[in-house]
């Protein structure tokens, strides 16, 4: 009899195994469909690991502190999120730029929310929490102390500043009151301070995740697919240290035949200065049994090969490139930029295009109306020397047609280096080169308060002051 033929009595004893001593349940692959346990409509995928008494909830919470005991897993989340974004990417429609007010409505967002940042934080949440929660703040919400969260902001509403809400702070989604219910409108059930709960409006947030199933609209977090990975990764880190603290330096006994307890408590003061030592009263016998030590690095290598693959990343990347090992490694960072320029076209393209979309709709007037019709490309990421040097050959093709032969130079040498330095620059006469450097404060505070302060909003207003200026005397270039 074949597996197929009694598939249904193998899967009623894999899906669930019960403990007949305690009557609790152990978790097994199969869990992940059982929809009575974890298919629970917009609920977060919250699993159980370990097993009896000592089973623990994966809450967002332990996600975190899960993927911190992993040095290599936090490497490759960091990593992958800053390459995904290092380079940044423009805002074109055919190789043109936008021009006047459209120029200032995207630049201006994109200053104010540090976009590139803000993208690199929001890949990393998605890795730990499985999802990255974002909370849009609108113009018209800048004047408000107390912002209706629950409601829906007006009608062609422009999204000023966007934020992170804490994931580990976010809870599910649900109808506030029969009202929303009945129009089928869910709420982000947000918990704030005192058990109090926040009811924040569809319309005021987006979810961003990578991985995800249909039984639930925040994602599947890395480390709730690698939890027995890094569980079992600190255990070995944890036993191989004892083993390193106990005989590193040797276990050293000193005897002393009818040695009473003064001579021990003589003999272990005085080796105090010297720990793992063995004072005994007798002749004992130091044994070491089958001395062969168990070579972890093939435990390392599979758990290491277990997080390159969910962080999609070649293990070569995730642990470094060794000296004489880079052939055969090309392929593989191929493969890598490719899966980082899908997500780039798949999940972080459409969220930008929605916001400046809202932002373009925000502006029309009976006379005007704004489609956002631009590309977003993203700029090369850096992949390898090669490609590196491949990339600077083709600005210097560039620069080379551009300085002239068979016509005046359309630059000069200072333009000329900006662009093998730099790339494609803006060549007009009133260019200014963007500022680098950027306030403390602008690159940190990424998380939102619900209830701002009398400070954040006066910051705020300040900005948006400076937004309606910028727009008005770009509309009157135009």
């Amino acid at each position: 009899m074949t597996l197929l033929d009694n598939w249904d009595s193998f899967m009623a004893k894999y899906i669930r195994r019960t403990d007949n001593e305690t009557g609790e349940q152990e978790e097994t692959p199969m869990d992940l469909f059982d929809t009575d346990e974890w298919g629970k409509e917009l609920d977060k995928f919250e699993p159980v690991i370990g097993q009896g008494k000592k089973a623990v909830k994966m809450t967002s919470s332990m996600c975190r502190k899960m993927a911190l005991t992993s040095p290599f897993f936090c490497k490759g989340v960091w990593k992958k999120s800053m390459d995904s974004f290092r380079s940044g990417f423009t805002v074109n429609k055919e190789g043109t730029t936008p021009i006047g007010a459209q120029k200032v409505w995207i630049e201006g967002f994109n200053k104010r929310n540090n976009i590139d940042s803000f993208l690199q934080m929001a890949k990393v949440l998605i890795s730990i929490y499985g999802f990255a929660p974002v909370y849009i703040r609108f113009a018209e919400d800048i004047e408000k102390k107390n912002i209706p969260h629950s409601t829906a902001p007006k009608k062609n509403a422009e999204p000023f500043k966007i934020y992170f809400l804490d994931p580990e702070k976010v809870k599910k989604l649900d109808y506030k009151n029969k009202q929303f219910q009945s129009q089928g409108i869910k709420h982000l059930v947000y918990k704030l301070s005192g058990n109090r709960n926040a009811y924040i409006h569809p319309d005021r947030f987006e979810l961003l995740d990578e991985k995800s199933l249909p039984f639930s609209p925040f994602g599947i977090s890395d480390v709730v697919i690698l939890r027995h990975i890094i569980s079992s990764n600190a255990d070995i880190d944890i036993a191989m240290g004892k083993i390193l603290k106990w005989f590193s330096f040797g276990t050293r006994e000193w005897k002393k035949e009818g040695a009473d307890r003064k001579d021990k408590e003589f003999m272990l003061k005085t080796m105090t200065e010297h720990p793992d030592v063995i004072a005994s009263d007798k002749d004992y016998e130091f044994k070491i049994h089958t001395p062969e030590a168990i070579d972890p690095k093939p435990f390392y290598d599979y758990m290491t090969m277990a997080i390159a693959a969910v962080l999609v990343m070649p293990t070569h990347i995730l642990t470094g490139v060794r000296v004489g090992r880079v052939t055969g490694a090309e392929a593989g960072y191929s493969d890598y930029h490719k899966d980082i320029n899908d997500a780039q076209e798949l999940i972080y393209a459409p969220f930008l295009v929605k916001m400046y979309q809202r932002i373009f709709t925000a502006h029309n007037t009976p006379d005007k109306k704004y489609i956002f019709d631009f590309n977003i490309e993203w700029n090369p990421s850096y992949v390898n020397e090669m490609a590196e040097a491949e990339l600077l050959l083709k600005r210097a093709l560039a620069v080379e047609k551009l300085m002239g032969k068979d016509h005046p130079p359309l630059l000069d040498v200072q333009e000329a280096r900006k662009i093998l330095e730099r790339g494609a620059i803006d060549l007009r006469d009133d260019f200014k080169p963007k500022a680098v450097t950027k306030k403390i404060s602008e690159m940190t505070n990424n998380y939102v308060n619900l209830n701002p302060s009398d400070a954040e909003l006066t910051e705020l207003k300040d900005k948006l002051m400076d937004a309606r200026a910028r727009e008005k005397n770009a509309r009157n270039q135009d």
